[in-house]
């Protein structure tokens, strides 16, 4: 109660150091993703006359994208079917969703021989995210030994995640984090289990990989990963999981 209170106090004073901060910088043009941390900066900017760009990621305008749009220039969408106001259709272009460069530079066998996965096993890939979720690895810890006998698992857990326990269990590759492997692993894997952020599902699409997406419970979130889903299950390639 006491943080929404604040928040027109701290939007102003976001605003205010964003309003500074441009007129010490002159920038040309200003490019947001969204986030709420970008509304100030976007209301700065039209008040120092900086063109706003504004690009999203999801299938519908999230909050601050949709306070942002009226003072944007170009409105930048990852795919066609958004249902705008008239308003903003005139500054709307849709771009598809920038991607990392190396997506296509997959070393798969690279991967496989330094984690030492054999050869004749589908590979299963699971993800939730940099941070990991417990719940999610808790499910796979306890179905481990189905999973196993199926795939050879490579499991992604986030940092401090690992169990010391499962360090030897077969068939079992736990990592706290990939780096510029992540585009091997994604290579590697027959099937992902994975969160379902937008990039993460732009580049399954992209390496045409079936993915079990899990989503969170937040109310937006959830709105964004059902229009999502309902879009690729449309492309027959994606089935969905609401994390309990």
């Amino acid at each position: 109660m006491g943080q929404d209170i604040m928040m027109p106090f701290t939007v102003v004073r976001g605003v205010y150091a964003a309003w500074r901060a441009m007129r010490r910088a002159k920038p040309d043009v200003i490019f947001s993703k969204g986030s709420y941390v970008s509304v100030p900066v976007g209301i700065a900017a039209w008040m120092n006359r900086v063109p706003l760009a504004i690009h999203a990621s999801d299938h519908s305008l999230g909050l601050a994208n949709r306070i942002l749009a009226r003072f944007a220039a170009a409105l930048f969408l990852a795919e066609p079917g958004q249902e705008l106001p008239r308003r903003l259709r005139r500054t709307a272009v849709v771009t598809g969703l920038p991607m990392r460069d190396d997506l296509d530079d997959g070393q798969p066998e690279q991967l496989r021989a330094h984690l030492g996965v054999p050869h004749g096993r589908p590979v299963l890939l699971i993800f939730c995210g940099s941070s990991g979720s417990q719940r999610i690895n808790d499910a796979v810890r306890r179905q481990l030994p189905a999973l196993t006998g199926r795939f050879a698992v490579i499991h992604i857990c986030g940092l401090g995640n690992l169990d010391p326990d499962l360090a030897s269990a077969p068939r079992y590759w736990q990592l706290e984090y990939l780096h510029e492997e992540m585009v091997d692993a994604l290579w590697l894997a027959d099937l992902v289990i994975g969160r379902a952020g937008a990039t993460t599902l732009a580049e399954l699409e992209a390496l045409d990989k079936p993915a079990v997406r899990w989503r969170d419970h937040g109310l937006a979130t959830e709105f964004h990963d059902r229009l999502r889903g309902k879009v690729r299950r449309q492309a027959g390639w994606t089935r969905s999981r609401a994390q309990a």
